[in-house]
């Protein structure tokens, strides 16, 4: 099963890149935390929108973070230089990515929250509450393969590498869905098991979403391989 391939090449690229990969992990985590510090606080007092602009950060630290471990993973070397590139490079799609996930996201939610809000007794609304948590779920995969895209596929425009992720996501409908499940059962493990979620929680992460999108780009074959990761239209 390709996922079980997935999490072997996973572990072993972490244990290969053990120390960098926990420096890289404590260095998100370090950057992330008064960001998602501020957004919780925002929410209880009710000071919302402008501690909303904080996480918009996320995007560039997260997709830098991501083209770091890819680095582990092509075994290429670390430079001062060539960090400082990943995170200028990173930065502006990092950031176009947490907008168009953030939107998706909240659009799906607020649909969720309306239907279910009105669907007791009324089985429509029920019928649509539960067709929105699929939607919910379904862009959850897309998530995966786009911000992998992000890594694997620079060259491809914004709006190619959508595509490209929706494509992905309904041609490998179950073993996406596990491959989601997993990273969603990784990420309680680690919110269980608190000490070590500083260490090694986004590298684990990061590994399975950079590791599972280049397995999955390459079961197709080399011509469509070719199509999904260029401009042009996959098709034949």
């Amino acid at each position: 099963m390709l996922v079980v391939q997935i999490m072997k090449e996973v572990f072993k690229t972490f244990y290969g890149g053990l120390f960098k990969a926990i420096i890289l992990n404590l260095i998100w985590f370090l950057l992330i935390s008064p960001i998602v510090f501020l957004f919780v606080n925002g929410i209880y007092l009710d000071f919302f929108i402008p501690f909303m602009l904080p996480v918009l950060i996320l995007g560039p630290i997260i997709l830098t973070g991501l083209n770091l471990l890819n680095k582990i993973y092509q075994n290429e070397d670390f430079s001062l230089k060539g960090i400082f590139n990943t995170v200028k490079s990173s930065f502006f799609p990092g950031l176009l990515a947490i907008v168009y996930g953030i939107a998706v996201y909240l659009i799906l939610i607020i649909d969720i929250w309306f239907f279910y809000g009105r669907s007791e007794g009324n089985l429509l609304f029920l019928v649509l509450t539960a067709l929105f948590v699929y939607l919910t779920v379904f862009f959850s995969i897309t998530q995966l393969y786009f911000w992998g895209l992000l890594v694997h596929g620079k060259k491809l425009t914004l709006w190619t590498k959508i595509k490209r992720s929706f494509f992905l996501a309904v041609d490998n409908i179950l073993q996406s869905f596990l491959w989601l499940a997993i990273v969603m059962a990784i990420t309680g493990g680690f919110l269980y098991f608190t000490p070590i979620f500083p260490a090694l929680y986004f590298s684990i992460t990061g590994l399975t979403i950079i590791i599972g999108t280049d397995k999955f780009l390459n079961t197709y074959k080399e011509n469509d391989y070719e199509k999904l990761m260029s401009n042009g239209k996959l098709s034949d």
